[in-house]
């Protein structure tokens, strides 16, 4: 990982230091100092990166205070409430302020802070790409895409799987509604969709502009919802890929799962026919590979195994087992 020179400021007697780096000024407390290199070759490593893909031109340092605490970052943000997975906070498109990687609050770990993190570097970009203040949805959803956090995602065949109607754009763009319709899952899809459909320059474009519709090859906000629905039904609600994969894949390994739909736990029983490696995996509704359950050999012969699905969001998945060249997939839910 590239490395950046650090340069060292003290601020007055409030306790904080400060390190600067080519585009930031990190301010942190005693405690923290462990992690500041880090955090600044995390946000110096991603900052070209999203600046080019939100089309930003940022000409000053950015400031991020790394808070000891949650209270701390209340009080030096402004925010008076806040949800309790809260990590982070951008202000206009000078600041972030982000609780310490090292005491991450409520279920986050450090790993979730660092990626709020570069979350919050998101909005501070996007604020600087264009003058008009984006939606909700568009705000929130530049800012998980950009960031990575596929993980919201994944959450999105559960949420849609049963529905008729989805919430409309408008919707998303109410705090009451966005919070209400798991808005930043959605949100990722939003931007998903519009950076498959439309192509990067249009949506760098359409940041800068908006709500001119009209750079994306649209007429009005309710044309991209439509084809935003369209979108989510034929690729969230049940993917036809790998459904179609499942459906004409013979059951070479003999195989049940039992119970399925899995609240919790589910047991596997299979038949293997050698002495041969054997790799179970599991995959997200569109194939790609979120965790490997268990990979050595095993001999020929009945098997079992527990599958533990209690970390899972609800949706669909599948189990991907494989044992020398034959391969089968084994088709989820969650609840």
């Amino acid at each position: 990982m590239l490395r950046y020179l650090l340069i060292l400021l003290l601020i007055g007697t409030s306790g904080w230091t400060t390190r600067n780096s080519l585009n930031f000024a990190v301010k942190y407390q005693n405690p923290d100092r462990q992690v500041i290199a880090e955090v600044i070759d995390m946000l110096e490593d991603h900052y070209q990166r999203i600046a080019v893909e939100v089309g930003s031109d940022i000409n000053h340092r950015v400031e991020v205070y790394i808070h000891p605490d949650r209270h701390s970052l209340l009080q030096s943000s402004g925010l008076r409430l806040a949800s309790e997975w809260l990590v982070g906070v951008a202000i206009n498109d000078r600041e972030i302020h982000l609780i310490s990687p090292l005491n991450p609050p409520g279920n986050h770990d450090s790993e979730s802070v660092m990626d709020g993190l570069i979350h919050e570097l998101v909005h501070i970009c996007v604020a600087n790409a264009g003058d008009a203040e984006l939606p909700l949805w568009l705000n929130e959803g530049l800012a998980v895409y950009h960031a990575g956090q596929y993980r919201f995602a994944q959450e999105v065949p559960g949420l849609v799987r049963e529905r008729i109607f989805f919430p409309s754009l408008n919707t998303l763009s109410e705090s009451e509604g966005f919070d209400r319709e798991h808005g930043y899952s959605l949100s990722y899809t939003i931007v998903e969709f519009m950076m498959r459909e439309y192509g990067p320059e249009r949506v760098r474009a359409f940041i800068k502009n908006y709500p001119n519709y009209n750079v994306l090859g649209l007429r009005s906000e309710m044309e991209l919802e439509n084809a935003w629905h369209y979108y989510l039904k034929y690729n969230y609600a049940d993917p036809p890929a790998l459904q179609q994969w499942v459906d004409h894949n013979e059951n070479i390994f003999h195989a049940t799962l039992d119970p399925n739909p899995v609240l919790e736990y589910a047991k596997l029983d299979f038949t293997a026919m050698g002495d041969e490696d054997f790799i179970l995996r599991v995959l997200d509704p569109w194939g790609r590979r979120m965790q490997t359950l268990f990979y050595r050999p095993i001999i020929a012969g009945f098997h079992t195994f527990r599958i533990d699905a209690t970390k899972f969001p609800d949706g669909i998945f599948y189990l991907e087992m494989t044992h020398g060249d034959s391969q089968q997939l084994i088709r989820f839910t969650t609840e």
